[in-house]
């Protein structure tokens, strides 16, 4: 299937990835021959997103350091976890709640969570979208 695809992509100038593996796994022969016929190999986040880039497409950079990532904002990583109404949220990070509406209020904005229709603050349910999102934290 793998290479049925490719051959329709690459002659419409569009560029094939491949995430090679194993060589001892059969899930990866399909990618492993897309790179020998010249895929572009993806070997980790950097090379995805420079791909991605090259695409026109401004991408969500989890590496900039003035990026809110799970890894260094209790409330989106609390959030990505397990989606929480307002208050819910301040307990589970220990904030008081104006703190945390600002704070839900300026993570919304950015793209990262969005409010569901039932109250909750959770991860956009479009969340896998390639947009760059930056956020000041309150």
């Amino acid at each position: 299937v793998e290479h049925v695809v490719a051959d329709l992509v690459a002659p419409a100038g569009h560029d094939v990835l491949a995430v090679p593996g194993s060589i001892r796994s059969p899930g990866s022969r399909g990618p492993n021959r897309l790179i020998r016929q010249g895929a572009f190999a993806v070997t980790d986040v950097a090379d995805l997103a420079a791909s991605l880039r090259g695409a026109g497409l401004d991408v969500y950079d989890p590496f900039d350091p003035g990026t809110p990532t799970t890894a260094n904002d209790p409330l989106l990583a609390a959030l990505i976890a397990d989606p929480m109404r307002p208050d819910d949220a301040a307990r589970a990070t220990s904030a008081d709640i104006v703190h945390t509406i600002r704070h839900l209020a300026a993570l919304e904005e950015a793209g990262l969570i969005e409010r569901h229709a039932d109250g909750r603050y959770g991860p956009p349910a479009d969340a896998c979208r390639y947009t760059r999102r930056t956020v000041q934290s309150p």
